[in-house]
């Protein structure tokens, strides 16, 4: 039957003759053209329509040249792509006749457009076709395309980034190390000369002064006019003022991404998106992340930010930090700092050994003595802050003896309860002086104060067997009396722990493992808001730092660790790093700024209290106690509702030494405060000289009849510390000849026995690791 049509098709076309034959190809194939066909003949099967590309031919009839397949791209094309070209090419050919010079120009930029995006897209495809032949016949399956098309039609790689960056062009263009420069050295120093901006260089402002000179012609005047507008024009220019500025992203960078486009008909189903990026994830260079953009009909495959290799400090980056959200590392998102004013006053820091514990210790210790705060080290180690800190400032000290680490956390407790003291007794005076209250802004008043404990859970075992052997104090006959119920100290750690924040005083605990000897009991553990986990870490370590929350694999890398703000999940960040000398340039630095900001603490406190500038002293106890004055001002030692410690042997030395230095000024308790005797805020026991005088001497004789723990003496001293006197003469000449806690009994130095072994420790312990480093 479709012969015969044919057929009878062809004797109608023969009957009307030859003309109309030849008018009738003219007119179908001129259609055709105008409507952008592949060839001049009826569509095929697999030809392509007006506004589809060409349909997948299937692999039985590929290989078949009868049923007229298109091979190239221009054919599989949609008929309107085609259609546009033409008109165009039409268009030219006019135009050459109307407009030949406009005309061929046209021609000129079409052809260079075509070269250049030609040799644009040979470009990508040379380098990104290897990337995605390994995955693109699975991928467009899945998404509807034709397997054997194009991939560059569907795939893109965003590798380019444009900016417009303000900048002074010829500033930039005649730079020394600019490209001009370099190339015509010469040009780029005449240049220079016009890098003055526009308005004030000198044929402007000349123009300008003519134009306004008294007696000059017209045409001057519309110079000067010419001139000024030329100048505004120039300086309103965006051209002037802004510069492209092209980045190029490699595959390996941050943020790199693949954008795969999927047809408008596919409904993009996760269970697809799933399945395309367990293939293509994995056969892409590095680690990558996918998107399914379903607004774009776009799939995007990330390379995400990674976390740094390594993060080094110095005190230079310090110094711009705030004090109250010291840095302690770095993740994808930017610098971690631990919110202490905010969300969590207290830090947890829990570390295998060996990664990086008392690193990131240093890192925040630094920061804090170098924006002025002073700080009390406990160190069961001894060996772990030697190299950072060991005199390096008086504003941080070193424990490193079990009597001395006691002493210390009594000390802070006593601070504690003299600062809330003021905070309680003058709460309407701040408001009547319309000053910031002291219960919200604690540092404005008082030294801002940090105690780091090293080896949490061996210091709280030390403490409790010490407690069970001697906590009891002493009997008459001289034996120790075991202590009952829980340890002391560890009562005076939760205190400072749960009252800590309003008082200016923040508590940093690093440990091995977090168990229930580094948190003592769960309303500990939630004092510390920000915990780290770094290093090898078992499930109850985890579920005792982040509890209710799913255990994540810790990075086996230096340096990496785990954080977590409260109930926050936990994220992963590289911990900060710093070195010795760093730490102690940071130390040092901030003995000026601890000074200059006592000074304004104590006008604010001398404001509060109604007393001359000085009389009360905004740094701790056992600095420089406060002044004698009146007894119905606050914040002396031995007064209102706080509990007095045992009288335990060690405790009881530790509150005499404490009481001692406090001041407290008993015999002035019936003079009135406008008599006041007022003590120096930077006076230091080791300021004061050797030639004290007669009556002086006399009050260190009856204090030393009195304190059994004073050593008298370098010989005294070395039979003490059991070697021999020239050693000790010895040890302190490399030490600066300084001790702390020296006074003079007489004309003879003395030393607190505390005081005298923790120098000791601390000396042993920094001559072994300088042995080591040797």
């Amino acid at each position: 039957m479709k012969l015969m049509r044919q057929r009878a098709g062809g004797r109608r076309m023969l009957a009307h003759g030859p003309l109309w034959l030849l008018v009738e190809l003219t007119m179908t194939r001129t259609y055709r053209f105008a409507a952008g066909q592949v060839v001049l003949r009826s569509p095929g099967r697999y030809d392509s329509r007006y506004r589809t590309w060409a349909p997948s031919v299937p692999e039985e009839v590929r290989l078949s040249r009868a049923e007229g397949i298109p091979r190239s791209t221009w054919a599989r094309r949609p008929g309107w792509h085609r259609q546009l070209v033409r008109a165009l090419a039409v268009a030219w050919v006019c135009g050459m006749f109307a407009l030949p010079t406009v005309a061929t120009l046209t021609g000129l930029t079409a052809v260079a457009a075509t070269a250049v995006r030609g040799i644009v897209r040979a470009r990508v495809r040379r380098r990104y076709g290897p990337i995605v032949a390994p995955w693109w016949e699975y991928a467009a399956g899945k998404l509807g395309h034709d397997p054997q098309s194009d991939p560059m039609r569907w795939v893109a790689f965003p590798n380019r980034t444009w900016t417009w960056e303000p900048i002074e062009p010829l500033v930039s263009l005649t730079a020394e190390d600019s490209w001009l420069s370099r190339r015509a050295d010469r040009f780029a120093g005449w240049l220079r000369r016009f890098v003055t901006p526009i308005a004030e260089q000198d044929w402007v402002t000349k123009a300008r002064a003519l134009g306004e000179t008294e007696g000059v012609g017209q045409g001057a005047r519309m110079l000067a006019r010419l001139v000024g507008w030329l100048v505004r024009a120039v300086e309103a220019s965006r051209a002037v003022r802004v510069w492209p500025h092209v980045k190029v992203n490699d595959l390996a960078d941050d943020e790199a991404r693949i954008q795969l486009h999927y047809p408008a008909r596919y409904a993009g189903h996760d269970e697809d998106v799933s399945a395309i990026s367990k293939i293509v994830c994995p056969r892409l260079p590095g680690e990558w992340e996918a998107h399914n953009r379903k607004r774009d009909l776009m799939l995007e495959f990330r390379h995400p930010t990674r976390m740094p290799g390594a993060f080094t400090v110095t005190r230079d980056e310090l110094r711009s930090g705030n004090p109250l959200n010291p840095l302690i590392g770095r993740d994808t998102s930017g610098d971690v700092t631990i919110p202490l004013k905010t969300k969590t006053p207290h830090v947890s820091l829990a570390a295998s050994t060996g990664w990086g514990k008392t690193t990131s210790a240093n890192v925040i210790a630094a920061q804090l003595l170098l924006h002025g705060w002073r700080g009390v080290i406990v160190d069961p180690k001894r060996i772990g802050f030697v190299g950072a800190f060991r005199n390096a400032s008086p504003n941080v000290e070193i424990r490193t003896t079990l009597e001395g680490q006691i002493k210390a956390i009594w000390e802070i407790r006593e601070e504690m309860n003299r600062r809330y003291e003021f905070i309680e007794n003058y709460v309407e005076r701040t408001d009547e002086l319309g000053i910031a209250p002291m219960r919200e802004n604690p540092e404005d008043y008082f030294e801002p104060l940090f105690l780091m404990e090293d080896e949490k859970g061996s210091l709280t075992v030390a403490i409790k067997s010490w407690w069970k052997r001697e906590g009891g104090g002493l009997k008459e006959d001289g034996t120790s009396i075991p202590g009952k119920g829980e340890p002391e100290p560890l009562v005076w750690m939760q205190e400072i722990l749960w009252r800590g924040r309003q008082a200016a005083i923040h508590v940093i605990t690093l440990a091995q493992q977090n168990n229930l000897n580094v948190f003592l009991n769960s309303d500990m553990r939630d004092q510390y808001m920000f915990r780290i986990l770094s290093g090898p870490q078992t499930q109850s370590s985890w579920v005792m730092t982040f509890q209710g929350n799913k255990r994540k694999k810790v990075p086996s890398k230096k340096g990496r660790a785990v954080y977590g703000i409260g109930p926050e999940e936990p994220r992963d960040v590289q911990l900060a790093a710093i070195t010795d000398a760093e730490a102690r340039l940071c130390a040092e630095a901030g003995i000026a700024v601890s000074e200059a900001a006592n000074e304004e603490r104590a006008e604010r406190l001398a404001q509060v209290v109604g007393v001359p500038t000085g009389a009360v002293s905004p740094r701790p106890l056992w600095v420089d106690g406060p002044a004698e004055i009146d007894s119905g001002v606050p914040g002396q030692a031995g007064r209102g509702d706080t509990p007095e410690p045992s009288a335990s042997r060690p405790l009881a030395m530790v509150a005499q030494a404490a009481g001692e230095s406090a001041g407290s000024g008993v015999e002035n308790t019936d003079s009135e405060i406008n008599e006041i005797n007022v003590n120096a805020l930077n006076r230091d026991s080791e300021n004061e000289t050797e030639d004290a005088s007669d009556s002086s001497n006399e009050g260190s004789d009856e204090a030393a009849e009195t304190d059994p723990d004073l050593i008298i003496g370098a010989a005294a001293a070395a039979a003490f510390l059991e070697i021999k006197e020239d050693t000790f003469n010895k040890r302190r000449r490399r030490m600066n000849g300084t001790i702390p806690g020296e006074t003079l009994v007489g004309r003879a130095k003395a030393w607190p026995k505390v005081e005298l072994m923790e120098w000791n420790n601390l000396y042993r312990e920094s001559e072994k690791a300088e042995t080591v480093n040797a």
